[in-house]
């Protein structure tokens, strides 16, 4: 009969942690992905800058034929929270 209680108390003991475990995993993966999405158009922007600035260093400054009259600002600095 202890051993059926003992049983009975680890068993819910251990889907209760687990709940509990798995509700703090899915608010860390929310919480990551919605950060993620934020930053999801400067990063696309930052990216293709770059990979620009390595086409010009492969095949020289003379490969774009016509001039650009646009620029691009980018911050280092989050403006969410960092922890």
């Amino acid at each position: 009969m202890i051993y059926t209680i003992w049983f009975i108390f680890i068993f819910f003991n251990v889907i209760l942690l687990l709940i509990i475990l798995l509700n703090c995993l899915i608010a860390i993966v929310g919480e990551s992905y919605s950060v993620v999405m934020a930053e999801k158009t400067n990063n696309i922007y930052q990216f293709r800058s770059l990979l620009n600035l390595e086409f010009i260093e492969i095949f020289g400054t003379g490969v774009f034929k016509e001039n650009f009259n646009q620029i691009l600002l980018i911050s280092s600095i989050s403006e969410g929270n960092d922890g």
